[in-house]
């Protein structure tokens, strides 16, 4: 698939899950970077430009609860998906709290439906 313009950025503490997502949307034409954790990923955004985050809920050293809100603070307008394993049907808590995210999924979720989001979340039709 032809490159786009858009770097996504994955944090995913489960190494096989992380490769997945890297490859998935590698292969969807997107620039990919990974994090392991919240401060990772802080670390990431002050470094990068990027246009997505997808984020697992709960990781070590610093979850995505503790993290996003510094997220929103300093990249308000970022798209966010969460995916969860632990947790059931957060988004409406998450956004009550001022963290806004533009899709939370359950794990397991299939490729074929975060690729969908990502493009319909970047303005991309999903289709092409």
């Amino acid at each position: 698939m032809e490159k786009n313009p858009y770097t996504i950025l994955v944090a995913e503490d489960e190494p096989n899950s992380r490769l997945l997502y890297q490859e998935t949307l590698t292969e969807a034409g997107y620039r990919v970077l990974s994090a392991k954790n919240g401060l990772e990923v802080l670390a990431e955004l002050r470094d990068e430009a990027v246009d997505l985050l997808i984020t697992d809920l709960k990781m070590p050293d610093m979850s995505a609860l503790d993290m996003l809100p510094q997220v929103r603070k300093d990249h308000p307008r970022l798209p966010i998906i969460v995916v969860s394993a632990y947790y059931r049907d957060l988004q409406e808590d998450f956004n009550s709290k001022g963290n806004e995210v533009q899709a939370f999924f359950n794990k397991p979720v299939g490729m074929a439906q975060i690729l969908r989001k990502v493009a319909e979340l970047l303005g991309e039709n999903p289709n092409s």
